[in-house]
């Protein structure tokens, strides 16, 4: 137990590293209430800019007939939600792991996040025609990406790992400079040619992937895993749900994905430009399982949950895949069988056909999938349901205790694979019990 006044393993005394904390402590929250302030001085401006809209902007509304007030009360407010999602995720997260360096860390990446990342939300845009606005969209656009990327190095003990993993954390910090800080210059890395910046980055982002698979396999602790898998699940979400909605967009209009990365272009017709107003706002949900997904991890709550989530998801997507094909499939197939007998191809009975043969393939399709996935990924599962089932076939035409006894010691060892196994039998006396003479 140490005293007040007496050293600790750092060599530093408990006065000095309530002194720290505190400091740091007072750091994060004037950081904090900075990046409120700055999100609050920009909403004005925003919504000075969505009210009086441009003339072309003025042409795809009145093209799509759209007013301007809802749809700047809508735009604004997607953005708001947003960025108040991760900064009150960002808040518990402190609150509640008050001496947790890496929880202040996680913290911090979704207070600069959630205000200015400038891919997902314009919010901070309005403020750059002024110099001081310039100045804090540039600096909390370091922020957010500086701090984004290093969280991949050291989520979630809070150190680089492994060690060569802080050579590309400073090389990102390096090309976050220019990138925000002197955008169109010639060390801004966009400005560089193709063959050279995606490369770099391609290599850069698998540096991610290859430093947490890494920490996972030869690392990481069972609670430090978990809390990986919940950070992984929620990226992947994100990563999928961005995918689907970006590729459906881009299918309506082509030219949906490049006008979303350039932020400050008006796209060029109503089309393109309801398809982007639908996806800035539909970015909102998938982007906040993200932070929720860093909140279970840092505060550890339910972590064991994330392996029947994953299961269950994956179980689900591939019944919903295999159904949905079953189902347009049957339509057609039926749709080519009624319109050669009837000379009709549209039927109602095709549909109340083919919606009674999805209910009856749910049942056995999701049995099928999940034996599957179970063989696939969770063999030690998949392995322990056929050692108790098999155990419990034997347990019916075995009459010998010590058989039985065996048996389950085996059935026990198989399934739970326990550092020491025992059985203990209890005999107890009376008329006509075991152990009576």
């Amino acid at each position: 137990m140490l005293t007040d006044g007496a050293p600790s393993s750092t060599g530093r005394t408990p006065t000095a590293i309530s002194i720290w904390r505190r400091a740091a402590s007072f750091a994060w929250l004037a950081f904090f209430t900075l990046a409120t302030l700055t999100l609050l001085a920009a909403i004005p401006a925003r919504w000075t800019e969505l009210t009086q809209p441009s003339p072309l902007i003025a042409a795809h509304l009145a093209a799509l007939g759209w007013v301007t007030t809802p749809y700047a009360v809508w735009t604004l407010g997607s953005e708001v939600v947003f960025a108040a999602g991760f900064l009150l995720v960002a808040v518990f997260i402190f609150l509640r792991r008050p001496d947790d360096r890496m929880a202040w860390f996680t913290a911090l990446v979704l207070v600069v996040f959630g205000v200015g990342n400038q891919s997902i939300t314009l919010t901070l845009n309005a403020l750059r025609p002024h110099p001081v606005g310039q100045a804090l969209f540039a600096g909390f656009g370091f922020a957010a990406w500086g701090s984004f990327t290093q969280f991949a190095y050291l989520f979630p003990s809070g150190r680089y790992v492994p060690r060569w993993t802080r050579l590309p954390g400073l090389l990102w910090v390096l090309l976050c400079i220019p990138w925000n800080l002197m955008p169109g210059s010639r060390l801004d890395p966009t400005t560089w040619p193709a063959w050279l910046f995606m490369p770099l980055l391609l290599v850069l982002w698998l540096t991610f992937a290859v430093a947490q698979v890494y920490r996972f396999v030869w690392v990481s602790s069972a609670i430090e895993r978990q809390q990986t898998k919940w950070v992984l699940f929620a990226l992947l979400m994100v990563i999928v749900g961005e995918l689907l909605l970006l590729f459906t967009l881009n299918a309506y209009d082509g030219r949906v994905i490049g006008y979303l990365m350039s932020n400050t272009q008006a796209p060029p017709t109503p089309g393109l430009f309801a398809a982007i107003t639908v996806a800035r706002s539909l970015y909102i949900p998938i982007y906040l399982m993200l932070p929720l997904g860093m909140a279970v991890a840092i505060l550890r709550y339910r972590l064991f949950d994330i392996d029947l989530i994953i299961r269950r998801t994956l179980v689900y997507s591939a019944v919903s895949a295999v159904l949905a094909l079953a189902y347009f499939g049957s339509v057609l197939l039926l749709q080519s069988v009624f319109q050669a007998i009837t000379g009709e191809g549209n039927n109602a009975l095709v549909t109340v056909l083919s919606t009674l043969f999805i209910a009856a393939l749910f049942g056995p399709v999701r049995s099928r999938v999940q034996r599957a996935i179970d063989r696939r990924f969770y063999r030690q599962k998949y392995d322990a349901a056929r050692t108790l089932a098999a155990f419990g076939a034997r347990a019916r035409d075995v009459v010998a205790l010590e058989q039985l006894s065996e048996e389950l010691l085996a059935a026990v060892d198989a399934t739970m694979q326990p550092a020491h196994l025992g059985l203990w039998v209890r005999h107890t006396s009376g008329p006509g019990r075991p152990g009576t003479p």
